[in-house]
């Protein structure tokens, strides 16, 4: 379990720079005959500075791919 103190005063010595976008495709769902439209950001984060207390969830979240539509492809990044 997370020490949610500890990440709570790790997050403020963090930088973060971010180049994203919007971007909107559509599909088509066999199930509800109809197209529908997705959206979300895409593009780049960068975090510098005391990472180490956030490593295992970001590393973690990497494989998971935890949020809204993931089935479709969205809530995935790749750590580089």
């Amino acid at each position: 379990m997370p020490d949610f103190i500890q990440l709570s005063r790790g997050v403020e010595q963090i930088n973060c720079q971010t180049d994203l976008q919007w971007y909107e495709w559509q599909r088509y769902s066999s199930r509800q005959k109809q197209k529908m439209n997705f959206g979300g950001v895409i593009d780049t984060i960068k975090l510098t500075g005391e990472l180490d207390v956030f490593l295992d969830i970001l590393q973690s979240g990497q494989w998971l791919h935890v949020g809204n539509k993931t089935t479709f492809g969205m809530g995935r990044y790749q750590i580089i």
